[in-house]
């Protein structure tokens, strides 16, 4: 049995082979067997194990359950029986969870906040008597088909958390949710034509010739490829989820966003990145009607601005426009918003700043500031102090003039976020400055113990800060833009431990150490070649053989003001680099400046 297999299971119940009590050596060895070295019966064996009681008749009695395994022949049947144990050993709020996948494609990468607001519009989420919020609750569920390796979580980048299901897990959802009739995709309907009498999720992922009938339908979703199928939204009356996210509606978004407006009980409207909604229903057609609303979603859309009556729905929770859309004031009034995201102050009234301090629930806030004055950057830090639920905060902003050379001190300076900030991206538009002098002296383990996404430009970067940031023990996605490089910049061995990708956007003079970012998969960094001998790494040396786990490296080299010689040599080094990397890395890089190099003519002439 190949040790890896051992590895693999042991290391998901016990952390290791040599921690399995001796009493379970025999049975752990004969499922092992019946597993047949396939990695996802292992893992989805293993997680099952790892979520019960370390009762040994426990483990026997899964041990017989299996049958005779993939040991011998590993067909479709054993594999699909070991995927249904562990299906069937969910409660029952995560079954219903893990079926509703099946809306989804294969293959399709999953927006994990998209997955859990929908589960919420379907009414999934029930309220904790803890107090949680819908989105937290929803998300512990997430986290739980992920233990359980019934989904696998992709990497967390800029744009946060996705999930991907495996083929093999999404054809036993797909035919459990045919057969309890929980999920129709677009196929079904055309293989089997009397369900179209029994809809109650229509997942159109290919166009269809089929008329349906939608009186029963609860959720409807349409995939780019299946938009001309679609059925006129008249014939819904029990709607509650419509997600055209990335549809193309080819002019006809006015008329379908008037039939949107008399489906009473919809909770989920999903039109991210929509093409032909241009502006919304005026009049007697009110947004205001969808008295159950929860999530509305028009980020990515050309909707101008939203009705005055979008402050009267009193259960929404999520609210996503695009930076041009115009809010309308009110929007205090909202109280149940766990989610702000889009709002600026260039199309609407900068007085929703002062209104974001009554949203106290507000766990994800995206604001673009526009030529930020001290009084709305003052106004922005007294509503951050009343956010204490705050996961998420990215503030953008546009100073246009490339004169104005104010930033975000306020904000650095005077406020302190909540513990539980997960994710922070400052960062600046249309401008040449960045928007913080310094890294904020509060991001550091003991103030932001959970930040895993950092995203921020800074005008100037020391080592201390460097020092801070790899202290930071649950990031794991970082994106760093500096003015200026004052010095050489040492990452030392055990920081960053579970950073996975790394990118650091302009000229940064690095090193890494031996046991730095030991979980690096990718990285990005750029270099001048004249700038980096200037602080005393003239032999290029960046310490990339120490990154013993990274696959990707790609790097940006100016070559201004360099000498032939000095381009060759930083060329060279690299060239050394890839060839000794300790994991084959692959490297990428790319030249520029050239033009812009000294050559000997060019001394003489002078």
């Amino acid at each position: 049995m190949h040790d890896s297999s051992k590895m693999l299971f042991y290391g998901r119940i016990f952390g290791s082979e040599d921690k399995c009590p001796a009493e379970f050596s025999e049975v752990a060895e004969k499922i092992l067997r019946k597993c047949g070295g396939v990695p996802l019966a292992i893992i989805t064996i293993s997680s099952l194990l790892a979520n019960k009681s370390k009762d040994i008749a426990d483990w026997y009695e899964l041990c017989d359950s299996i049958g005779s395994g993939l040991g011998n022949d590993p067909g479709m049947n054993d594999m699909r029986k070991i995927l249904s144990l562990s299906y069937y050993d969910l409660p029952s709020h995560l079954k219903t969870c893990l079926l509703y996948i099946s809306i989804f494609p294969e293959d399709y990468e999953i927006r994990m906040d998209r997955l859990v607001l929908r589960w919420i519009g379907e009414g999934f989420v029930q309220c904790s008597k803890r107090g949680d919020g819908l989105f937290e609750i929803g998300e512990s569920y997430f986290n739980e088909l992920v233990n359980r390796s019934m989904i696998q979580e992709l990497n967390i980048d800029a744009e946060g958390i996705s999930c991907r299901v495996h083929d093999m897990v999404l054809d036993l959802i797909c035919s459990l949710a045919r057969e309890e009739n929980f999920v129709t995709i677009s196929h079904d309907i055309e293989q089997k034509p009397w369900l179209q009498s029994k809809v109650r999720r229509l997942s159109l992922h290919n166009t269809i010739g089929a008329t349906t009938n939608m009186s029963q339908a609860r959720s409807f979703t349409v995939f780019s490829p299946a938009i001309s199928s679609m059925p006129c939204l008249s014939c819904f009356h029990v709607l509650r989820v419509l997600d055209l996210e990335g549809c193309d509606l080819k002019g006809g978004g006015h008329r379908i966003m008037r039939y949107v407006w008399n489906l009473p009980q919809l909770r989920y409207l999903g039109l991210r990145c929509t093409k032909g909604i241009h502006d919304l229903p005026v009049g007697n057609i009110r947004i205001g009607k969808l008295q159950f609303l929860q999530i509305l979603d028009m980020a990515g859309t050309l909707v101008s601005e939203l009705p005055v009556s979008t402050v009267q729905l009193p259960r929404l929770m999520c609210l996503r426009i695009d930076r041009w859309t115009r809010l309308p004031s009110g929007i205090g009034k909202l109280t149940l918003l766990e989610e702000l995201s889009g709002v600026s102050t260039l199309r609407s009234s900068p007085d929703i700043v002062k209104e974001l301090g009554g949203l106290t629930d507000l766990r994800v806030l995206r604001i673009k500031l526009w030529k930020p004055s001290r009084s709305l950057e003052e106004a922005l830090v007294e509503s951050l102090c009343n956010l204490r639920k705050i996961h998420t905060l990215d503030i953008y902003i546009d100073l246009i003039d490339y004169h104005v050379a104010h930033r975000l001190d306020v904000v650095r300076d005077s406020w302190v976020p909540p513990r539980c900030l997960r994710e922070l991206r400052i960062q600046a538009f249309s401008c040449v400055f960045s928007p913080l002098r310094l890294l904020p002296a509060w991001v550091n383990a003991l103030t932001v113990p959970h930040l895993a996404v950092l995203v921020v430009q800074v005008m100037e970067l020391r080592q201390e800060d460097v020092d801070a940031l790899g202290r930071l023990p649950a990031l794991s996605f970082l994106r760093l833009e500096a003015d200026t490089m004052r010095e050489l910049l040492t990452v030392g061995s055990g920081s960053f431990p579970r950073l996975t990708e790394c990118n650091f956007e302009s000229n940064i003079g690095l090193v890494f150490r031996r046991g730095a970012m030991a979980l690096l998969r990718r990285l990005q960094f750029c270099f001048h070649v004249r700038e980096t001998i200037d602080i005393g790494n003239g032999r290029f040396e960046f310490g990339l053989e120490n990154l013993g786990c990274v696959e990707e490296i790609t790097i940006s080299v100016g070559f201004e003001d360099a000498t032939e010689e000095e381009a060759e040599s930083a060329e060279e080094a690299l060239r050394r680099a890839e060839d000794t990397h300790p994991n084959r890395a692959i490297f990428d890089v790319c030249i520029g400046g050239e033009e812009l190099m000294r050559f000997e003519d060019d001394d003489d002439n002078q």
